[in-house]
């Protein structure tokens, strides 16, 4: 028996019949009772009678935990810093988040995949999907911009370079455990918090052009002299 109506839009392993004799496992979401969208916005098609076996894929968890790996923790600094400071615009296609922003940062006029490795799942072909992006940013007079989490969307990553697109930035994400024990900090310093930056804390890394994405969601500032 295949899986129900109540399973679409989970994701599943299904293993189908070949004609010729074997096994071939399709993975994927579940978009109606006879088809999975891949991981590379591709579509498989079935018939309730090449099933064999299936069953659901069920989610990690949402969030990493101490001595998660590194790329789980990275992506989910990228989710927290979109949740943060959120781009003027969205638009999500598939596991892609496509941001705007008019003249602010890069990283508010890029698409952040969030989907299944290895592509973000974009919900449809990776050539429709890329021509997506180009249209939608080239509509707001924006230059397409991908910011790939690495090592998880090094596929992503590599077929876009393959397409012609080029690295414009390269950023380190340091990511640590915070365990019981840390150096103290010395009782010297005054401490500060506010709810909106001030210009001192804006000049430390010269955010002053970005003040207006840092205020548009609630955050606390902290500052110390």
């Amino acid at each position: 028996m295949g899986p129900g109506v109540e399973i679409i839009g989970t994701r599943i392993t299904v293993r189908l019949h070949e004609p010729g004799g074997g096994f071939r496992d399709v993975v994927g979401t579940l978009e109606t009772l006879t088809s999975v969208r891949k991981t590379d916005g591709s579509l498989a098609h079935f018939s309730h009678d090449q099933i064999a076996i299936w069953r659901e894929i069920k989610p990690v968890p949402d969030r990493a935990g101490h001595g998660a790996p590194l790329s789980i923790r990275i992506q989910e600094i990228e989710i927290a810093a979109n949740a943060t400071w959120p781009a003027k615009e969205e638009l999500r296609i598939g596991g892609w988040l496509l941001r705007a922003s008019g003249p602010f940062t890069m990283r508010a006029n890029s698409v952040l995949p969030l989907g299944e490795v290895p592509y973000g799942n974009p919900g449809m072909e990776l050539e429709k999907a890329i021509n997506t992006v180009v249209r939608f940013y080239r509509e707001r007079k924006i230059v397409p911009v991908f910011h790939i989490p690495l090592p998880s969307y090094e596929e992503l990553d590599r077929e876009l370079s393959e397409r012609g697109w080029e690295e414009k930035v390269l950023a380190n994400v340091m990511v640590a455990d915070i365990s019981e024990k840390y150096p103290e900090i010395s009782d010297e310093i005054i401490w500060e918090t506010s709810d909106t930056p001030s210009n001192e804390w804006l000049e430390v890394q010269h955010d002053e052009p970005i003040a207006q994405i840092m205020g548009s969601y609630p955050a606390i500032y902290v500052g110390g002299r």
